[in-house]
């Protein structure tokens, strides 16, 4: 439809989806070849799914940035996005504000990243400030252009950053 051609950015608040759900936000997005944005905000996804989401990035070439704010991924939701990131060829901009990737989660993004060509900014809140270590490795060794901001704080405030990789002039702080 009309609308769904105008549809640029999509917005979620304080969802608990079902794979039902999932499937129809799936056939949105196949049928919009304008949705550049996903944002999830306090969302809550049980492991079925993080697995359908994952299904959806793997196929999708549209959306160019995803985020998601408290929704509690954890280690097994970063897994599942590492493993669709893998394959997509279209998201340029990742960020995962919430405490909970821990350094599991930070390895499986730190292995997409090894194969993935086209993630240009990667953005990670996390409490550990160990998280940061394999995504920025990952990074300087293959190479990459791509940046990468990595915050760390107490009860999730974003109080300090603990790294931050900018490749237009190769500087590392």
């Amino acid at each position: 439809s009309k609308t769904n051609q105008l549809l640029m950015n999509l917005e979620f608040h304080q969802v608990q989806w079902d794979v039902q759900q999932l499937r129809h936000l799936s056939t949105l997005l196949e049928s919009s070849s304008n949705i550049r944005q996903v944002g999830f905000r306090r969302n809550r996804f049980d492991k079925q799914c993080l697995a359908e989401l994952c299904e959806i990035m793997k196929r999708n070439r549209v959306i160019k940035e995803i985020m998601f704010s408290e929704s509690g991924i954890g280690f097994a939701g970063a897994g599942f996005l590492a493993s669709a990131l893998k394959v997509n060829e279209s998201l340029e901009e990742l960020q995962i504000w919430e405490d909970s990737i821990g350094s599991k989660g930070a390895e499986e993004l730190s292995k997409m990243i090894e194969v993935n060509s086209t993630l240009k900014v990667l953005t990670i809140f996390d409490s550990n400030s160990i998280t940061a270590t394999p995504l920025i490795s990952a990074v300087l060794a293959r190479n990459r252009s791509m940046e990468v901001h990595v915050w760390s704080g107490e009860n999730g405030e974003r109080s300090s950053k603990v790294v931050e990789f900018l490749p237009e002039n190769s500087t590392l702080r």
